[in-house]
């Protein structure tokens, strides 16, 4: 495999060590926190840019010359996946990008992470009509756990996104995930239980995803749900078959890029999501000498921080 750096890059990063996508090539295709929702344990900090609106929030052109060049070079990756830092079914050019990826790569999996706001949309459907996978969140649905949880900045309810997916369940190729995101004491009691397990009958879903915080959230007095928690919940949608998300993915560095500069490529992941020493290390296929002295330098010009959490300590862009 010949060499890749992402120095360069602004829209393309990681690898990231995914729990539900195994080793991820993330693609953001809108400018730091865009989002239609401002969800208290988003790990990305809370939305900056509040929009409903669609359009090229960032180059379509420049976002496929980046793909392009990591790609030719065939790196061996389980999942290209759409996230980063915002919505990414706000950005009109989606469905090209998509389409770019699967007519000139064909061999390269595609998943779109989306908060489910604008499924709604046929727009935003036929985008997504070439992803392998499609994960969607659903962490409420009574109105008062969907604006503690979600506060979303565009006028939606529950009701009709639930609907949104349901259709992009029937009209996709590939595959519609849900992922139910447990914050304590708001969307764990067993109305709200009921009410999402209601709602996942309707959409019958390929896979059910039940997740929890992991890394530092937007609001710091949320708390994870413990694995009995978890395991609760888990029983309570039975006889549906769900599995919780709740440990990082343990490592395979089959694609792991070989950094051209690694300082740059450590800031590019930073910047889309708070990481601990293992994550990076499954990222980048580079010595762990090396990377605390990259990560020691960061941190002494305050570029990068460090905030303890239960799985560790954590880097994040300062």
């Amino acid at each position: 495999m010949k060499k890749n750096s992402l120095q360069a890059n602004k829209h393309v990063f990681g690898p990231v060590a995914s729990r539900r996508l195994g080793l991820s090539l993330g693609v953001d295709l809108v400018k730091h926190k865009t989002c239609t929702f401002n969800c208290i344990y988003c790990e990305c900090g809370p939305t900056t840019k509040h929009s409903g609106k669609r359009k090229e929030y960032v180059s379509r052109s420049k976002v496929i010359s980046e793909l392009d060049k990591i790609l030719a070079s065939s790196p061996g990756l389980d999942y290209v996946t759409f996230s980063g830092s915002g919505e990414p079914t706000l950005n009109s050019a989606l469905g090209k990008v998509i389409g770019f990826i699967k007519d000139k790569y064909p061999a390269y999996k595609v998943a779109v992470l989306t908060n489910s706001s604008l499924l709604g949309s046929s727009s935003v459907r036929r985008d997504l009509s070439r992803a392998d996978v499609v994960e969607a969140s659903l962490d409420a649905v009574s109105a008062a756990a969907f604006e503690k949880i979600n506060r979303p900045c565009i006028n939606i309810k529950p009701e009709e996104f639930i609907k949104g997916i349901e259709e992009t369940a029937r009209r996709i190729k590939g595959q519609l995930w849900i992922e139910i995101f447990i914050v304590p004491g708001i969307n764990d009691t067993g109305e709200e239980l009921k009410l999402i397990k209601q709602a996942l009958e309707r959409i019958k879903p390929a896979e059910i995803h039940i997740n929890t915080l992991d890394r530092p959230g937007t609001e710091s007095d949320v708390m994870p749900a413990d694995t009995a928690a978890l395991e609760k919940v888990r029983r309570f949608f039975l006889p549906l078959e769900s599995r919780i998300i709740a440990h990082p993915y343990p490592g395979s560095r089959k694609g792991a890029f070989s950094a051209g500069k690694l300082e740059d490529m450590v800031l590019a992941l930073l910047s889309r999501r708070p990481s601990t020493l293992e994550d990076l290390k499954t990222a980048f296929a580079v010595r762990e000498e090396e990377l605390k002295s990259h990560l020691l330098q960061l941190r002494n010009s305050g570029r990068i921080s460090v905030i303890k959490k239960q799985r560790g300590d954590f880097y994040k862009i300062s």
